[in-house]
């Protein structure tokens, strides 16, 4: 769903050689030391390397140089720990920072949402949280240092799925349509061979499947309903091992929608056998392929992981393969949008 962006990749191995720099060098001072304070300023030495792992890159003069005042903060943090300075507070507000200053990135469109800034997030958070654990025989305001935990690592944790979510709505990239669904590229100006070509398989499209109003001859020519909700997809299956031939004469997949006087056909579907497997796509961009990936399916439905990759409880998470629709009813998005517009849906649902 989030690609890894060029150069952050090295900015994780950074910050891996400088983690293992901080439990090499630092063993003797965080032998004895409580786990939390261990593991939160090992944390801290992982962010600081893969900060300074960032600089030099595509990011522009300022975020360079905030990149490198932020790893060098970040990783005296560590040290500073066991110097017997007041540096919980400076800490745990630079590690605080670090994750609003990365939202603030996303929300302005200075940054887009990866793996590598979102797992990093994860850890500052993480290092916050252990940080501020009051530890010790006396520790130093605890009434303040739990509730801080409490409230701080949840609502940041929140709050930067929040924004992921949103800003990834909001704009998605070249490859990505709407959240959870990748589209094959192809040339963003279709030609005049592939303009015919996509109104040629929207007319034999709509003509062959005609007969399937009926479902009773869709049921008996191998569809199989295997949603209940919204646009319902019946699946071929001997269709679907055959490969992603776009044969209007045999499309893998039919979608209704449940109208008061029963299915309505509304439009075809190719798909490929699995995952990666896109079909040709002779109309370029007016007929691009997309595959759906990490829906999380559970008896209740489907919804998508969040930007943590995670799925609801008594959910689990898959990858469908590419898939090619054709619509016959108007559609706003047009003939081979990814989806049926919802209005048009809850228009058939009424009629």
């Amino acid at each position: 769903m989030w690609q890894t962006a060029p150069g952050h990749g090295e900015a994780l191995v950074v910050g891996i050689l400088a983690l293992a720099c901080w439990l090499l060098l630092g063993r003797r001072l965080y032998r004895a030391s409580p786990v939390s304070l261990r593991l939160g300023t090992a944390l801290a030495a992982f962010s600081g390397g893969a900060h300074l792992g960032l600089v030099g890159g595509s990011h522009g003069a300022v975020t360079n140089l905030l990149f490198f005042v932020d790893g060098v903060a970040l990783l005296a943090i560590a040290p500073l720990a066991f110097s017997g300075l007041a540096w919980r507070l400076p800490a745990a507000l630079l590690l605080a920072g670090t994750v609003l200053a990365y939202l603030v990135y996303l929300l302005a469109g200075w940054e887009a949402p990866d793996q590598v800034g979102l797992a990093t997030k994860l850890v500052e958070i993480a290092a916050l949280g252990l940080l501020l654990i009051p530890v010790g025989p006396r520790p130093r305001l605890p009434w303040v240092r739990w509730p801080a935990v409490l409230l701080a690592v949840p609502m940041l944790t929140i709050g930067s799925g929040l924004v992921t979510w949103g800003v990834t709505l909001a704009r998605p990239d070249a490859t990505h349509q709407h959240l959870g669904a990748t589209v094959k590229v192809a040339a963003g100006t279709p030609t005049p061979e592939e303009k015919a070509y996509a109104d040629w398989l929207l007319t034999q499209t709509r003509a062959a499947i005609a007969p399937y109003r009926d479902t009773r001859l869709a049921f008996a020519a191998g569809y199989r309903p295997q949603s209940s909700a919204g646009a319902v997809h019946w699946i071929n299956d001997a269709l679907v091992k055959a490969g992603p031939a776009l044969d209007p004469n045999h499309p893998q997949g039919l979608v209704y929608v449940t109208g008061r006087h029963g299915p309505v056909l509304v439009g075809a579907m190719f798909q490929g056998r699995k995952v990666g497997d896109f079909g040709p796509d002779p109309g370029g961009p007016l007929t691009a392929w997309h595959e759906h990936e990490h829906i999380c399916f559970s008896p209740a439905g489907f919804d998508l992981e969040s930007p943590y990759a995670g799925c609801p409880l008594g959910s689990v998470s898959v990858s469908v393969p590419p898939m090619l629709h054709v619509w016959i009813v108007p559609n706003p998005g047009g003939p081979f949008a990814i989806d049926l517009d919802p209005r048009v849906i809850r228009a058939i649902q009424r009629a």
